[in-house]
């Protein structure tokens, strides 16, 4: 489903994310997620890193034993 060499468009990367294209557009835009521009204009094709995928995956994990620890101190 993915290519082997790393880079994804919208579509693939929302799909890795398991979210959808327009979240990860404003993810993009936003600067939480890099990707690379190919082109100039709004038919400019968007191919996004894997590892940079993953990167932003850790950066995001919630920590479940922190969220009960935090809702039994109702913080």
């Amino acid at each position: 489903m993915f290519r082997s060499n790393g880079n994804l468009t919208r579509k693939e990367a929302a799909a890795y994310l398991r979210i959808s294209v327009r979240t990860l557009d404003h993810l993009a835009h936003e600067g939480d997620i890099p990707y690379s521009k190919l082109g100039n204009g709004p038919r400019a094709r968007v191919l996004y890193q894997r590892r940079d995928l993953d990167a932003y995956l850790e950066r995001t994990k919630v920590d479940p034993k922190r969220v009960a620890r935090k809702i039994l101190e109702g913080t």
